[in-house]
Formats: C-alpha cells, structure tokens, sequence
C-alpha cells in the first residue's frame, strides 16, 4: 500500500501514461521520438528533484525537528510522515521514470545504471 501524498501518486500515474504514449506512437523521425522520450524523462527527473527540495525545504523549517533531535525513536507528525512516504515513492519510480534501471548483480546488490 502506498501511504504518500495523492498529488505525488497522480504525477507518477500521470508520467507513466505520458511515456507510455509517446513509447506506443510510431514516430516517423526515430531522432524525433528518442528526443522526446530523453524529454519526458528528463522533465520527470525535474519535477521529483524540486519536489523533493521542497519537502526538505519544509523539514528543515518545521519546529518540532528544529527543536529536537531526531532519532528513530521520535514521534513525527502524520504530515511529515507522508512527506516522507512521497520521497520514497518518488525514489522508487524515478528509476523506471526518468531513464535510470535497476540491475542485479550475481552477488544480489541492486544498482543504478
């Protein structure tokens, strides 16, 4: 179950459907088609880094973490939790999103290439 915001899961259902209808168009200029696929996902990329940013932007101010330390054992707002849920999801689909794949190695590490 995906406990970020609504907003984020609609972008990423969003840049899912863009890509894949410009994946699904039969382009006649093939350099036409990779600029726009290269397009899309870089323009994804951009939007999960300024949301990101200002997710830690809002972090940063809010006064329950300013005034105290945070450890794993502190108690964080509903909000500031789905905060975090939203940059994970965000993490979990840039990958696929903006152009970046998971490989496995034989030794069973996942890595961005």
């Amino acid at each position: 179950e995906d406990f970020s915001c609504s907003a984020v899961q609609q972008v990423v259902a969003s840049v899912k459907n863009i890509q894949k209808l410009v994946a699904e168009l039969r382009w006649p200029d093939r350099t036409f088609a990779e600029h726009l696929s290269c397009r899309t996902q870089n323009t994804t990329a951009e939007m999960f880094a300024y949301f990101v940013s200002k997710v830690y932007g809002v972090l940063q101010s809010y006064p329950r973490i300013q005034r105290s330390v945070v450890t794993p054992m502190t108690v964080l707002p509903d909000e500031v939790c789905v905060m975090l849920n939203s940059c994970v999801t965000i993490q979990i689909h840039a990958g696929e999103l903006c152009g970046n794949t998971p490989s496995t190695t034989s030794d069973g590490y996942s890595y961005r290439t």
